[in-house]
């Protein structure tokens, strides 16, 4: 896009008329078209400054139509026509230098209110960030260049971001870039990136800039402030930093948040009611608060009268996950029970305390069959939901945003298998009734787009023994020419919209993409006593280990409940399935036998369907 600006009073020095105060003696210009011979060689979106005093003096002579800038990286000006030019800021223009090319600059000059944004970014917000296709949760904790030394004019300014949560660990390095570090965090949980790859959390959802009743408050933007009664708010837990301040002689607890937006609590004679230690919702823990606020005795849920069963599932389903929270604020008959759940239980766990056995008072689950024909001797809960649904016939309807499977049971010992490999991911796709199906097959790979299954290959042993299996037309009619294969029934599949069945050809690689969901808790159940594996955070060592019953303390007295990390399960997850295989039950690390031996109930998520139900 070409910018071309007209005005004759536009060069009488827009920034201040403006109010805008310079940071040193240059104005800055981006060119907005490629210049015409001899200067072709210059091209559109390059950032330029011309001297202040320079530009004064041809000011005063009314010779401005040609300015002599000088180009970024350059020593020797050029000459090049007014309306060539947009007059930037300097932050502007170092937010823009921070692009790598001329193009994207162009594009980036397009969304003023995108720089303007992030020229009002500071450290400590919370934004989302691009890498690798993907936009991350961070916070901001550096804002300048990257350059080893300062200069003049200035370099390019970036943003580095500390990335939160469950994206913790998918960056590109500590907070350092060319062994010189500007702000500290974990390993690869740090980005450096310019301003076209950082959004600003959405903070618009305001009413007001500050301004209540005609008396300003404090400053924010406009629409970005709230005067909220303190019982309707509660502490962002992805933020730390609680103080205590005083409003009108009375102690309050005030939320200290470097946000964009800013916050304030009063309270007032009439408001004394609405001061509370009591929180109607509070967040799950955080991955990094985990070892600090949740792993000691006398933490988790503690036990009575044998409801261990209970205290694993709840400390599974609430401690560290918010998937199903929605069972705690829906409408429902049974109000004193749901009341009880959050307030007594959940909110307590949460808060890092004991629920206490004195606070406690008197869908999304499938239990797995399995036939004695099978040839599963070390399965994974991937091969055994699989088995299930072929032998049952089931499909799912949808996605579910939470999955509770109950493992088969039967005999003397109740246990169908001495070990069960937990599946960290359990991939759906060939499980929903409308699925999006690419070609699974182990033999004949074209790589086309399958619109046949059949369910009588699924026990084939020429196949792999995961999943079911799909094929295109070609290579249905060459599996199923073989004299053992020919009385198979192959099905016709529905394809996903925006695919279709001459794709199957090969000419179109495209591949729809697979759902699955993530295990994020076991319940595991030794001699009548339950007790529970939850993962906490995104790395592959990141679980705990939670007994109700830990310890006890006099015959006639209380049980003492426990969580421990055991970060020894996710090593043992990860490891090849032969060599997990010659593992000796007794003779792994930890509590780590009893996950794959007791293994009962396993819970799974899908974090993107859970923003949903």
């Amino acid at each position: 896009h070409i910018i071309i600006f007209i005005s004759t009073t536009f060069f009488k020095c827009p920034y201040l008329e403006e109010g805008l105060q310079f940071s040193d003696n240059k104005i800055y210009f981006i060119i907005t078209a490629k210049p015409p011979s001899p200067n072709g060689y210059i091209k559109a979106g390059e950032i330029c400054f011309i001297d202040k005093q320079r530009f004064n003096a041809m000011q005063k002579n009314n010779d401005t139509d040609v300015l002599p800038v000088v180009r970024m990286g350059k020593v020797t000006d050029t000459l090049l026509d007014k309306v060539l030019l947009q007059p930037l800021s300097r932050r502007s223009a170092e937010l823009l230098m921070a692009v790598e090319s001329n193009e994207d600059r162009l594009l980036a000059l397009n969304d003023p209110e995108a720089l303007e944004k992030a020229s009002n970014l500071s450290a400590g917000c919370q934004v989302h960030v691009e890498y690798k296709g993907q936009w991350l949760t961070g916070v901001i904790r550096y804002i300048g260049s990257l350059k080893s030394y300062s200069s003049d004019p200035p370099t390019g300014v970036f943003f580095g971001v500390e990335l939160q949560g469950e994206d913790k660990g998918k960056g590109q390095n500590d907070g350092s870039f060319h062994y010189k570090t500007y702000f500290i965090c974990p390993k690869n949980s740090g980005i450096f990136a310019p301003f076209t790859r950082i959004k600003p959390e959405d903070s618009s959802a305001g009413l007001n800039d500050g301004t209540y009743k005609g008396k300003r408050y404090f400053n924010c933007p406009p629409y970005c402030g709230l005067f909220v009664k303190l019982s309707s708010c509660r502490p962002d837990d992805r933020f730390s930093g609680v103080k205590k301040k005083l409003f009108n002689g009375n102690s309050v607890e005030l939320v200290q948040h470097s946000l964009c937006a800013s916050f304030f609590f009063s309270v007032t004679d009439n408001d004394e009611a609405m001061v509370s230690e009591e929180q109607d919702n509070v967040p799950p823990i955080r991955t990094e608060d985990v070892s600090n606020r949740l792993i000691g005795k006398m933490k988790g849920i503690q036990g009575h009268c044998n409801s261990c069963y209970m205290d694993s599932a709840l400390f599974s389903v609430f401690s560290c996950s918010s998937v199903l929270d929605s069972l705690l604020f829906k409408t429902t008959e049974y109000e004193t029970i749901q009341s009880i759940l959050l307030k007594n239980i959940v909110n307590p766990l949460r808060n890092s305390q004991s629920g206490s056995i004195q606070k406690v008072q008197s869908c999304y689950y499938y239990q797995i069959f399995m036939d004695y024909n099978h040839h599963l001797v070390l399965p994974t809960v991937q091969q055994l939901l699989e088995h299930s649904f072929y032998s049952n016939s089931l499909k799912l309807a949808e996605v579910p945003s939470c999955l509770i499977l109950t493992m088969p049971r039967s005999g003397k010992s109740f246990k169908m298998f001495p070990k069960i490999i937990p599946s960290t991911e359990l991939d759906i796709t060939g499980l929903l009734a409308d699925g999006n199906l690419s070609l699974n097959l182990y033999k004949y790979e074209c790589l086309g787009l399958a619109n046949q299954e059949c369910a009588e290959c699924f026990r084939d042993a020429a196949f792999s023994d995961t999943g079911f299996k799909y094929f295109c037309v070609k290579c249905s009619a060459q599996v199923h020419s073989h004299q053992q294969r020919r009385c198979h029934k192959p099905s016709t599949l529905i394809l996903p919209q925006g695919f279709s069945y001459s794709q199957s050809s090969g000419s179109d690689r495209r591949t729809p993409p697979r759902e699955k969901l993530e295990l994020f808790a076991v319940l595991c159940i030794e001699t009548s006593h339950y007790v529970s594996f939850v993962k906490y955070g995104p790395q592959d060592t990141d679980w705990i280990f939670f007994d109700s019953m830990a310890d006890r303390v006099g015959n006639d007295g209380y049980n003492i409940p426990e969580v421990r990390a055991c970060p020894e399960v996710g090593q043992y997850l990860h490891m090849p399935l032969a060599q997990l295989a010659n593992q000796v039950p007794r003779e792994m690390e930890g509590v780590a036998k009893r996950l794959f031996c007791d293994g009962y109930m396993y819970l799974y998520q899908s974090k993107t369907m859970s923003l949903y139900r």
